[in-house]
């Protein structure tokens, strides 16, 4: 067995044991959030271990080399960079949208006035950003 198979192995019994913990250790009405957070932490940590062992067994090394071979050609391919980058323009774009929108529910619904200063200030580091970013890549560039 792996080495990996081993720690893996070792995680889903971790979680096991905070599940146990979760369900007959913490039975006291003052330990219900302790207990919920040991079975929430050892759920996703169980299924988490078993997981992955099972795909350690089941994939072969040759296969992950080929996977990730093929993802590193495709993150470097410059027409999925530029389809990368225009997205993420497109999307900052209508997010300002977005914000301004909520700036202005948020008046009209006489928030508290903290709330509109916050969700405009994020208008604002959005701004900064956008002539930070764009100095930087025009000296780069």
């Amino acid at each position: 067995m792996k080495r990996r198979q081993v720690w893996l192995l070792w995680l889903a019994l971790a979680g096991g044991a905070l599940i146990a913990a979760g369900v007959f250790g913490f039975t006291a009405e003052s330990q219900k959030t302790i207990s919920g957070f040991c079975i929430g932490i050892g759920a996703a940590a169980a299924a988490l271990g078993v997981g992955w062992f099972a795909d350690s067994l089941l994939v072969s090394a040759a296969e992950t080399e080929e996977v990730k071979k093929f993802k590193r050609v495709q993150v470097e391919d410059e027409r999925n960079v530029r389809i990368r980058e225009k997205a993420g323009a497109k999307t900052a774009k209508y997010m300002n949208y977005v914000l301004d929108i909520f700036v202005f529910i948020l008046g009209v619904m006489g928030a508290a006035p903290y709330l509109i200063l916050t969700a405009a200030g994020l208008i604002a580091v959005e701004l900064i950003l956008f002539v930070s970013f764009s100095n930087y890549y025009s000296k780069k560039m």
